[in-house]
């Protein structure tokens, strides 16, 4: 036979063993495992085009707009994060609810989960846009953000209509609640990259038809994903999944207070963890001016990139933890935390080596227009691994609906954080701010590692199991 033929032969043969062993991941283990391995290499897929559009967000929007335009946006979107907290847990509540009576086959209870959830979303916006349209007006933004209103005159304006589209969004990315439920993450994780993606071509478009403008920025960011939710929602419950489709006759306020119930706890964390996340852009801005947010942001976002391959695998884990304690499944829910916990360490790994390569990165990135120091971004790399940890504890509790110390931990991490804060940036400037969020997560970090650890363990007792 010709060598040709030998090695067209030889490589079809390793072919063939690649395709087998692929098609033997994906089909060993158990249905829940199965999906679970689905989504995640789904969710690598999306989250990679995900980091290509952030990676181009950011030149071409600092191409738009000035850095200190920039950074008072990177700010106000901090703020408006608050919006997705006013559901007061009802989405996640919803999630673990769903999750459960899809479990048990009981399909009827989950369109009345959905059906109320959407409906006292609806009650809230309702309640809390005119509450906001007419606070805008006596709310001094330029104080808050430290802005000079010479600069940017129209900040109000820019802050009411990104409030509307993010009121719009609040209660439309419920539908990535429902796939999160359905223990589908690469769907939700579709829609926000879809999200970005058009955010990236509208302001594209903006940079080579009109001048540089916070406003237009405001709106092509914000109302991105309400189109998409828009587009995906009437699609979703109309033919890919009409047993789950919503209606007024399903709305059952009866469940809507055990929704709440549930949900307030998540509210409590969620309130707590952006406490943390948006109140340091604010001190940053406040203290030390709207120009130093984009580097302590930008440093943030591209370590936060590993964070996205730690959520990729995390994804499927809570609502799968959430079936299979309702199932009673525990071997299962121990194997899962020890792998999980191999990983982080993996991972952690991994952070470290893109601090070491930060200011090649940054140089290639965004050249010479900001400048980020090495110190800032080894303390970051250092805060996010902290925080990846916790985080994987707690995605373990919150699938089995047990929230109890985490609300108590938080409460404390939130309450220390302010002051700790503003101490460490007076002695430390930039990087004191991040000392402080290492600082105030820690005990987090240990508390929740110790109860799950007591949890598989079937050694937790008391407030351990609450």
């Amino acid at each position: 036979m010709p060598m040709g033929c030998l090695i067209i032969r030889k490589n079809y043969i390793d072919m063939i063993y690649i395709w087998n062993k692929l098609v033997s991941f994906f089909s060993k283990g158990d249905k829940r495992t199965v999906k679970a391995k689905k989504n995640i290499v789904f969710s690598f897929f999306l989250k990679g085009i995900d980091g290509v559009i952030y990676l181009l967000l950011v030149p071409i929007t600092l191409g738009f707009l000035d850095k200190y335009s920039y950074g008072i946006w990177l700010t106000l979107n901090s703020i408006l994060m608050w919006i997705n907290t006013f559901d007061i847990g009802l989405g996640n509540g919803m999630r673990n609810r769903l999750t459960k009576a899809i479990a048990l086959n009981d399909y009827n209870m989950a369109k009345v989960y959905i059906s109320t959830t959407y409906f006292l979303l609806f009650l809230i916006i309702c309640a809390l846009f005119p509450i906001a349209y007419v606070a805008n007006y006596y709310i001094n933004w330029h104080f808050i953000l430290g802005v000079d209103s010479t600069l940017i005159p129209n900040l109000n304006d820019v802050v009411l209509y990104s409030f509307l589209f993010f009121c719009i969004s609040f209660v439309l990315k419920l539908i990535g609640n429902v796939y999160m439920a359905l223990q589908l993450p690469a769907v939700n994780n579709l829609l926000v990259v879809s999200g970005h993606l058009l955010s990236l071509i509208i302001i594209l478009i903006f940079r080579y038809t009109v001048d540089g403008n916070l406003m237009y920025v405001a709106i092509a960011y914000s109302a991105s994903p309400c189109l998409v939710y828009l587009l995906v929602t009437p699609l979703t419950f109309r033919f890919l999944r009409k047993e789950l489709a919503p209606s007024l006759k399903l709305v059952n306020l009866k469940y809507g207070r055990d929704l709440v119930q549930v949900g307030v706890s998540f509210f409590v964390l969620q309130i707590g963890a952006l406490v943390i996340f948006s109140m340091s852009n604010i001190l940053v801005s406040n203290l030390l001016g709207p120009d130093q947010v984009a580097p302590y942001n930008i440093a943030n976002r591209y370590l936060s990139m590993g964070l996205i391959v730690l959520n990729i695998v995390l994804s499927p884990i809570w609502s799968a933890v959430t079936d299979a304690y309702a199932k009673k499944d525990y071997e299962w829910i121990r194997n899962s935390l020890k792998r999980i916990r191999q990983f982080t360490v993996l991972w952690g790994g991994g952070i470290l080596f893109l601090v070491l390569i930060s200011k090649y990165v940054y140089s290639v990135w965004l050249g010479d227009a900001i400048n980020i120091p090495f110190c800032l971004t080894l303390l970051q790399g250092i805060y996010v691994i902290l925080y990846a940890w916790s985080v994987g504890q707690s995605c373990f509790l919150n699938g089995m609906n047990i929230l109890r110390l985490q609300l108590i931990t938080i409460l404390i991490e939130a309450l220390i954080f302010i002051p700790l804060a503003i101490f460490m940036i007076k002695l430390f400037g930039l990087n004191g701010i991040v000392l402080a969020l290492i600082l105030a997560n820690l005990p987090a970090a240990i508390i929740n590692t110790v109860q799950v650890s007591k949890i598989v363990r079937n050694k937790a007792t008391g407030i351990w199991l609450k």
